[in-house]
C-alpha cells in the first residue's frame, strides 16, 4: 500500500480507540509505578467520546477528521492527557491540510508536526 486514504485514517483511530478502551485498566496499572495511576482512564475516556460523536465527527477530509478528534478528545479528558493527546490530533489535522491521501513523506510531517510540544505545554500549563 502506497498511500492511506480517509477509510485507512478512520480504520486507524477507531482502532486506537479500541485498544484505548480495552487496555484501560493495563495502563493505568503502567502508570501507577510512577505517575497517578489515571492514564488508562483518561486515555479510554477520550476515545470512548471519540466514538460516541463518530458519527458527527466532520468526515469530509483527514485534515477535518484529525482536528475534529483533537477537539473531542480536549473537551472530554481533563488533566494532562487531554490537553497532549488532543493537540496532538489537531496539530496532525493541520499537518495534513489538503491531503486526500496520505504517502509516507506525510505521515513523517504529521509525527514531527504531533510531537511539536510547544502547543500541549500552553494548553496543559505544564512547566
Amino acid at each position: 500500500m502506497e498511500e492511506l486514504s480517509m477509510k485507512d485514517v478512520e480504520l486507524t483511530v477507531k482502532t486506537m480507540a479500541d485498544v484505548a478502551i480495552a487496555n484501560k485498566q493495563y495502563f493505568s496499572q503502567l502508570d501507577s509505578v510512577v505517575g497517578d495511576a489515571d492514564f488508562g482512564v483518561s486515555l479510554s475516556t477520550g476515545f470512548q467520546a471519540v466514538l460516541d460523536k463518530w458519527d458527527t465527527l466532520d468526515h469530509s477530509s483527514i485534515s477535518s477528521f484529525l482536528m475534529k478528534v483533537g477537539v473531542v478528545i480536549t473537551s472530554n479528558v481533563g488533566g494532562v492527557s487531554g490537553p497532549i493527546w488532543g493537540t496532538g490530533f489537531m496539530r496532525v489535522g493541520i499537518a495534513s491540510k489538503d491531503k486526500t491521501a496520505l504517502r509516507l513523506a506525510d505521515l513523517v510531517a504529521m509525527s514531527r508536526a504531533a510531537m511539536g510540544w510547544h502547543d500541549a505545554t500552553r494548553r496543559g500549563r505544564i512547566r
